[in-house]
């Protein structure tokens, strides 16, 4: 049974390998249209990088704002001795 199904796997991805029309499933992807082609890379490449530039940003906030209150909450000091 595990032989049947393997074999079938096999000769579907060959299929698919050996037959590119049928791979071709977006149809903005492979547009002849050089226009078209940039936007959609472009717009790709703005989606896939849009989350990581927001946890980045936020990230650097929550590292900036605590660095903030840490720098306003410290006791004050003279000659180096803290007064708590």
């Amino acid at each position: 049974m595990i032989r049947r199904v393997s074999r079938a796997l096999a000769v579907l991805a060959c299929g698919a390998l050996f037959a590119p029309v049928t791979a071709h499933a977006c149809a903005v992807c492979f547009d002849p249209n050089e226009t078209t082609r940039n936007a959609y890379a472009y717009t790709a490449a703005f989606l896939t990088l849009l989350p990581l530039l927001l946890s980045g940003g936020l990230f650097w906030w929550i590292r900036r704002r605590a660095a903030m209150l840490d720098a306003t909450s410290s006791p004050p000091q003279m000659n180096g001795i803290s007064r708590a």
